[in-house]
């Protein structure tokens, strides 16, 4: 459905099923076999980064923040306005390194005097990404729990809930929290140009018994 409503091309089609696939990868054999088949379909070349440049993007959340604000309609290319519209505190230095290295890892493009966001993807060494995943999903949370107090409810939402389950059921629970991400994007993620604030979603379920 998605594919049709998108009128891509069976090229484009079959490109945009691999994403999804290399998304959801069961192996490190399975991984490895989509990114070959997303190399040889890529519009773009894939770059695989494993530097430092590339750690730090993934670690610190900021980098992801400001490329998506990046699209908003009143951004503005300047650390001074970013400072002052980012919930989370920034000073002006980092800021700057922050733009300079998406840009230098061509996820921003700057065009004039305007900043705009790319289609890049970016991979780095498996280990490197496990250990950069867990500490993006701690920062988060982190600021998820500065924010209660910080923000009105009116401009948040926040829910928990315990349940039993079965350990079968797991893998079905899981699929289920990718899909509804995968809808909210859909349904409500605003065109470039056209966002007005820049949200986040943060989903959690884990254990509570051992």
């Amino acid at each position: 459905m998605i594919i049709k409503s998108l009128k891509l091309s069976a090229k484009e089609a079959k490109f945009f099923e691999l994403l999804v696939d290399y998304s959801r990868p069961k192996s490190i054999e399975e991984k490895d076999f989509y990114h070959e088949k997303l190399q040889a379909l890529s519009p773009k070349e894939l770059r695989e980064v494993n530097d430092i440049e590339a750690y730090k993007y993934i670690t610190e959340p900021l980098h992801i923040i400001i490329a998506e604000m990046a699209e908003l309609n009143v951004f503005k290319n300047s650390v001074g306005w970013i400072k002052g519209r980012l919930r989370p505190h920034i000073n002006l230095k980092d800021a700057e390194e922050i733009i300079e290295r998406l840009i230098n890892l061509e996820i921003l493009k700057k065009e004039g005097n305007k900043l705009k966001k790319q289609i890049q993807h970016i991979y780095t060494s498996k280990e490197v990404m496990s250990k950069a995943v867990q500490l993006y999903h701690k920062k988060m949370g982190a600021l998820a729990i500065e924010q209660i107090s910080e923000q009105s409810i009116d401009e948040r939402e926040f829910n928990a809930i315990s349940f039993n389950i079965k350990k079968k059921d797991l893998p079905k629970i899981k699929e289920f929290i990718r899909e509804f991400s995968d809808q909210m994007v859909q349904n409500f993620e605003a065109k470039s140009g056209e966002g007005e604030e820049t949200y986040h979603l943060n989903v959690q379920f884990f254990s509570l018994t051992k």
